[in-house]
């Protein structure tokens, strides 16, 4: 009976969770509200996959996998936004000069995020989020998130799991950030004092990707203490 509290708890709470700022990625006026989606979405995925054992796997695979398809639709959006304000950041630290090309460079993706934002609502007009969303409001009844959703069932151990997953999580997302930032900017295929200014950030995002990996280590080996892990059985 207690399991089927958790799961019925936190499947209802990310439900709503994406529901709540729906509206609001519809209208644009927060980027914030893409990103809480998005984390609605991975938590049900998450969460769906961590109680397969005990859900109906008929049930569950459709919805996960409806649930990745917006996610994706989600992240496209987010991820060029992150992009975007990560290297706006970089940029204020170059000459005067160089910042003004960097901005006509980064106006490009500017371009890019309005066009994948008018995509992303296409996608929730559609048929199919709506068939997505009525799924589970009707249901509604990894490691990170696996940990987070059983704490209170599992105890304080699988508390100090999620934090520490958390931590990682950071780590390798700083990392893959800055590789993704120098891909774009190669990618950009800038000329002139835009393409200048493109190798200063890059430089930039090399420095913070390494700055990361030797980071990445050390956190690890806190998430793998076998304490840790006991919680799992493992």
């Amino acid at each position: 009976a207690a399991a089927k509290e958790v799961i019925r708890s936190v499947l209802a709470q990310s439900v709503a969770h994406l529901l709540r700022h729906d509206p609001i990625v519809r209208t644009g006026g927060d980027p914030e509200a893409v990103h809480q989606a998005r984390v609605a979405i991975r938590t049900l995925r998450s969460n769906l996959r961590t109680f397969g054992p005990l859900l109906d796997p008929e049930w569950t695979e459709p919805i996960r996998t409806e649930l990745g398809w917006l996610g994706l639709a989600l992240g496209a959006v987010r991820d060029r936004e992150v992009l975007l304000d990560r290297l706006r950041a970089r940029a204020t630290s170059l000459p005067h000069g160089d910042q003004r090309a960097a901005a006509s460079l980064l106006s490009v993706m500017d371009k890019e995020i309005e066009e994948l934002r008018h995509k992303l609502i296409v996608d929730l007009d559609s048929a199919r989020y709506v068939d997505l969303i009525e799924r589970l409001v009707a249901a509604a009844l990894a490691p990170r998130y696996a940990a987070e959703a059983v704490q209170a069932v599992a105890g304080p151990v699988a508390t100090s799991f999620a934090r520490a997953a958390a931590k990682l999580q950071t780590v390798l997302g700083e990392h893959q950030d800055s590789v993704t930032a120098q891909a774009w900017l190669r990618s950009a295929r800038a000329t002139g004092r835009r393409a200048f200014a493109a190798g200063e950030l890059i430089a930039m995002e090399h420095i913070a990707a390494n700055d990361a990996r030797a980071k990445w280590l050390k956190v690890w080996k806190a998430l793998d203490r076998k304490r840790l892990r006991s919680w799992i059985g493992t």
